[in-house]
């Protein structure tokens, strides 16, 4: 197997499957985070959320940065590409709001969603 992005984006894919007779089970929801690679090999970062863990998650800390509660699952527009507020990353420094694409998950600041909602609000 040669690794590339592409081949890391099937096992992306392949994982995501396979995982999800064990999310059923455990009732948990497993995300794969980040892959690093070179030539003899790759590791990957992931999180299990406990169902409804990550709304949990961003209902305690997004107050505190001046987001509602109600704006997870909101969908915002980057680009005009729709992302959906689907978590909160309390460890990092400046980019703790996580958005999903529906395959991918990015980070974003506090303050960029407020902007955002905002824009859409006036609309």
């Amino acid at each position: 197997m040669k690794i590339n992005k592409s081949t890391l984006q099937e096992f992306r894919d392949d994982f995501k499957r396979v995982i999800a007779e064990l999310e059923e089970k455990y009732q948990i929801q497993i995300n794969l985070q980040q892959i690093n690679y070179d030539e003899f090999g790759f590791d990957f970062k992931g999180r299990a959320n406990l169902e409804g863990g990550a709304q949990k998650e961003f209902e305690r800390y997004a107050p505190s940065y001046g987001l509602n509660v109600t704006d997870f699952g909101k969908i915002i527009f980057i680009k005009n590409k729709p992302y959906k507020i689907c978590g909160w990353k309390r460890n990092a420094k400046k980019n703790k709001v996580i958005i999903c694409d529906g395959k991918n998950q990015y980070r974003t600041s506090p303050m960029n969603i407020k902007i955002l909602l905002s824009k859409i609000e006036e609309l």
